[in-house]
């Protein structure tokens, strides 16, 4: 099945723009462990996979992620669990992006801090299913996330689900 509902926004690779802003990113990281550590190598990862370097992203994002443990920051853990499991999806190895998703969705609704990103992981781990063929759970996972996301009253995830719910159906009915 073709990518569903991804963003295609890969920039030139040799965009000097790009590369300054990746180095940028390198230099600035502070050593040690702490919050705006946790923040560049988020950075860095969004923009390795946006260069479609999915290796690179994904080990920035692991990164992220055993930091976030060490600091005991549910937060950066299920925001960067999140970002890993997307880089491991545009990479199409699945499996590691939905293991990524379902532990970030379990981490969402066990700590308060975290809850705000459950939408996040329930709409991702969505268009993963339809990948999968799996469409209704990922109906499943766009009507949780819907209901999370009018709850916040925020139009654009409002409208994003409301869109993966249409191209959902649509999918769907082709199937028929």
């Amino acid at each position: 099945m073709k990518p569903f509902l991804r963003n295609a926004m890969a920039p030139d690779p040799d965009d000097p723009e790009w590369v300054l802003a990746f180095a940028e990113q390198l230099q600035a990281m502070p050593e040690g462990l702490c919050e705006s550590r946790l923040r560049a190598l988020a950075d860095l990862g969004a923009l390795a996979r946006l260069q479609t370097n999915y290796a690179l992203s994904i080990r920035y994002f692991q990164i992220a992620v055993a930091e976030a443990e060490q600091l005991a920051l549910p937060l950066f853990i299920v925001a960067n669990r999140i970002r890993l499991g997307l880089s491991y999806h545009y990479a199409d190895d699945f499996e590691q992006a939905g293991a990524c998703f379902r532990l970030a969705l379990a981490e969402s609704r066990e700590y308060p801090a975290a809850t705000v990103y459950q939408d996040f992981a329930l709409q991702h781990l969505g268009k993963l299913w339809v990948e999968q063929n799996l469409l209704v759970e990922a109906q499943v996972c766009f009507e949780e996330a819907l209901i999370l996301r009018e709850a916040k009253g925020l139009p654009d995830l409002i409208d994003s689900t409301r869109q993966a719910l249409e191209a959902l159906a649509k999918y769907r009915a082709r199937e028929l």
